[in-house]
């Protein structure tokens, strides 16, 4: 398995054009649901009056309906049906095991996209290539099992929420990310330690004891995020064994 991000811009995708229409623009897709000849997608924009936001986007010559839903602190959700782009069409007709767009900025929307092999890489690059610029952000291998956790996470939307709520939990100080980054780059927590608590505090700029009670701090949210991705690979493991169950 291969697994590529990329910026696309697309000339026909309503989406894009809002992103290069309105500055500092972000917008969030949540659900898209791609058919042949028309797309329905559910997207956030944050950062800007709404109704300037729906002014735009229905003035799009592929847009065919569009209508705002709801609206909270993280941003206002959005409805629309669109003409299926070219470079919607090219994921649906090429090689792709999965494919999924993440959000737009500034002109470019970002694809997460995996491929089984090399040849259908450059396969569906040839052809999203030919209508729409395409610039590759990242490109690596990933082993089967880690594609099958992913895609397992996808389906499970408890533990979806779970990783949101993790991450979402996760607010350090400034002193706090400081201090982190210097523990890992020094090599404090390597075997034997390459780095003391006096050297991380003179590095970040802070006392001793400051950096003896953030460390605690740290290691205190380590382990309680450990312990809760702990359970949610617990659960994985479950549904895997009673896939394997029911297949013998």
């Amino acid at each position: 398995m291969r697994y590529l991000l990329l910026d696309i811009w697309q000339p026909d995708c309503p989406i894009v054009n809002l992103s290069e229409k309105i500055e500092n623009l972000k917008i969030y897709i949540i659900m898209p649901h791609v058919l042949p000849t028309e797309t329905r997608v559910l997207f956030t924009v944050r950062g800007e009056d709404v109704q300037r936001v729906m002014e735009t986007i229905r003035r799009n010559e592929y847009v065919k309906y569009a209508k705002a839903l709801w609206k909270d602190e993280s941003g206002e959700d959005i409805e629309m049906v669109c003409k299926t782009t070219d470079a919607m069409e090219n994921f649906l007709q090429s090689h792709v095991v999965f494919q999924r767009s993440l959000y737009a900025f500034d002109g470019f929307e970002r694809w997460f996209v995996i491929v089984k092999n090399k040849r259908d890489e450059s396969e569906v690059l040839s052809r999203l290539k030919e209508r729409n610029e395409v610039k590759i952000v990242e490109k690596m291998r990933i082993k089967e099992q880690n594609f099958r956790a992913m895609i397992w996470l996808m389906a499970n939307p408890l533990s979806y929420f779970q990783i949101a709520s993790i991450l979402t939990s996760l607010n350090l100080s400034k002193t706090q990310e400081a201090l982190l980054k210097e523990t890992l780059r020094r090599g404090y927590y390597d075997y034997p330690r390459s780095t003391n608590l006096a050297r991380l505090a003179e590095s970040i700029g802070v006392s001793k004891a400051t950096v003896v009670k953030n460390l605690r701090k740290l290691e205190g949210t380590s382990m309680r995020l450990f312990s809760n991705l702990l359970k949610i690979k617990e659960e994985y493991r479950k549904d895997e064994t009673k896939i394997k169950t029911s297949q013998q």
